[in-house]
């Protein structure tokens, strides 16, 4: 019979590494080699890191117990007020929600924020009014903010742009607010409800309208064709590389951006992306038939077309093209803001926004006021 060698003895106490005695400081050895574990690995130090900090934590606990909140009767059963981010209502006024009957018999549900001048927002591809919370708590502090939900998503999850274009004059009619702010393909909407609507000022913001065939279209067969084999990561990757939004990730292979889209549905933020896919390829086929920017010349608005600094190089051409087309506009570039800088309520968009509608609407372009 072969005889196996004696395993190595103890540095310390000289005893075996089988040894069963407690009183061996370093007992514990390796399962394989009978060794002793190195005091060099790189975990040690975490470990020993994170054992002190809770002995800390835990000691300050015991010592320093949480102080008790005296019960307010103010806030009946509760022992605190309300947390800030939990609040119903931004700082110029509570938020309410009163409905609007369309000529289509659609009954809008419209949110209502903030106090001084109306300013009716319309939303972009993709994206509903909740996506713009932030922006109508911002704007919030100096004017009255209507939101409100397009077709292709919530009641009306056909996209239909005849019904866009109504719920807006119906909005406009039933508020007696004449300023409007539109993002991205919210743009057309409104420049397309303008030509007959007696509006006062018309901002957009990134307009992505195919006006001179500026605007980038070729994506929507190929994102149709994803999003009828059920591929909807691969149609919603189709998206940000055809509209150069993908940042960084456009110059990565496309299984990654398709990988990258993936996760990206399973997040909060973009579970609601997957039903507004095909609302927004019939948005885009809508919008196509309309390339002529002679088309607008009849919108007598006082026009402002802002396009963010950070925001892909066609945005700037669209609202180049508008300007010479449209009467009464004017165009406003804003260093270092992405194209979702109104989901954002980005600092310098609400400054630039709050000043256009205090200004006079009598203003044409290129005027001092």
């Amino acid at each position: 019979m072969r005889a196996w060698p004696a395993p190595a003895p103890c540095i310390r106490n000289r005893r075996s590494p089988g040894s069963t005695d407690r009183s061996c400081p370093r007992r514990r050895r390796c399962h394989s080699s009978g060794r002793i574990p190195s005091r060099s690995h790189p975990l040690v130090p975490v470990l020993v890191y994170a054992t002190k900090t809770w002995a800390v934590k835990r000691s300050t606990r015991d010592r320093f117990p949480p102080r008790r909140i005296r019960h307010d009767t103010r806030y009946s059963d509760r022992a605190r007020p309300t947390p800030r981010r939990a609040r119903t209502h931004s700082p110029g006024g509570p938020m309410q929600t009163r409905t609007v009957r369309s000529s289509t018999g659609r009954d809008i549900a419209v949110t209502v924020e903030g106090s001084g001048p109306g300013v009716i927002v319309v939303h972009g591809s993709i994206v509903s009014a909740a996506d713009y919370r932030v922006l109508a708590r911002e704007l919030g502090r100096r004017c009255t903010v209507y939101r409100y939900d397009r077709t292709g998503r919530g009641d009306a999850p056909e996209f239909d742009l005849a019904a866009d274009r109504a719920d807006l004059a119906a909005i406009t009619e039933a508020t007696g607010v004449g300023n409007v702010l539109a993002h991205s393909y919210g743009g057309f909407v409104a420049l397309e409800a303008a030509r007959t609507l007696p509006l006062d000022r018309l901002a957009i913001f990134d307009p992505a309208m195919p006006v001179s065939g500026l605007f980038p279209t070729d994506f929507l067969e190929a994102m149709d064709e994803a999003l009828r084999r059920g591929d909807t990561a691969g149609a919603l990757a189709r998206m940000s590389v055809g509209l150069d939004l993908a940042g960084p990730l456009a110059r990565m292979p496309f299984a990654a951006q398709r990988f990258a889209a993936r996760v990206f549905l399973r997040t909060p933020p973009g579970r609601p992306f997957a039903d507004r896919l095909p609302a927004m390829v019939a948005e885009g086929r809508a919008a196509l038939p309309h390339r002529d920017p002679a088309r607008y010349t009849s919108v007598t608005a006082n026009t402002l077309l802002i396009a963010g600094g950070a925001s892909p190089y066609y945005f700037r051409a669209v609202c180049d093209a508008l300007r010479a087309a449209i009467p009464a506009a004017s165009c406003l570039d804003l260093p270092g803001l992405r194209h979702h800088a109104p989901n954002a309520g980005a600092a310098a968009l609400v400054a630039a926004v709050g000043e256009w509608v205090a200004r006079d609407p009598d203003c044409a372009r290129d005027t001092a006021c």
